[in-house]
């Protein structure tokens, strides 16, 4: 069984969605495709969103799985959104180096989330065998949002041009090392793909 989703624009994320598709115990071997260019396996139970790239085990305001499969050159991580003043999040350049990927991926959260973000412990990593860069990052939303402390992992590469980025976070006083095990296994079990399948409708040249 596979199912297929389309990108993510993380500001919705935070306002969280009442939709889901449950990935239980008798599904636990299913693979999670993202955008056609990203597959994973998780082995605890998951709810996704079929129209967006995240996931959570218990709930988006606690814990939260995003994907962002194959970015192209000169395009934002997500979709800006038409409110945004011009230059809030970054496009992504073939030509950055790991230390820029780092940045790259620290500033789009920044201009998503609209609060501060810190990056630590970055060391090279592979994805899907692949070279990448691989971080630990952190925020705290604002008063209005909740003013919860959240703690997140983040790994990036690229194939054949296309940037692929997988990150998780939760709460900082519980959920985030909670389900750190479970985000690491989706991490390596993570297939980088450029095939196309007929249920996915998601838009290959984003």
């Amino acid at each position: 069984m596979i199912l297929r989703m389309t990108a993510v624009v993380l500001a919705l994320l935070v306002a969280g969605c009442s939709e889901y598709i449950l990935i239980g115990p008798k599904e636990m071997k299913t693979s999670v495709v993202f955008s056609r260019r990203l597959e994973v396996i998780p082995d605890v139970a998951i709810s996704v969103h079929p129209q967006r790239s995240f996931a959570t085990i218990e709930g988006f305001d606690l814990d939260t799985l995003m994907v962002w499969p194959g970015i192209r050159d000169g395009h934002p991580l997500s979709p800006v959104m038409p409110d945004w003043p011009e230059g809030r999040t970054p496009p992504f350049k073939i030509t950055m180096a790991d230390t820029e990927l780092v940045e790259f991926v620290e500033t789009s959260l920044r201009g998503f989330l609209d609060v501060p973000v810190t990056t630590k412990d970055v060391r090279p990593t592979t994805l899907d065998g692949h070279p990448g860069i691989r971080f630990r990052y952190a925020y705290t939303l604002k008063d209005d949002k909740g003013g919860l402390d959240y703690e997140g992992i983040a790994v990036a590469a690229t194939k054949k041009g296309r940037l692929y980025v997988i990150a998780y976070q939760g709460t900082r006083i519980y959920h985030f090392a909670k389900h750190l095990k479970a985000a690491e296994h989706v991490i390596a079990t993570a297939k980088l793909s450029s095939g196309k399948g007929s249920e996915d409708t998601s838009d290959e040249d984003r």
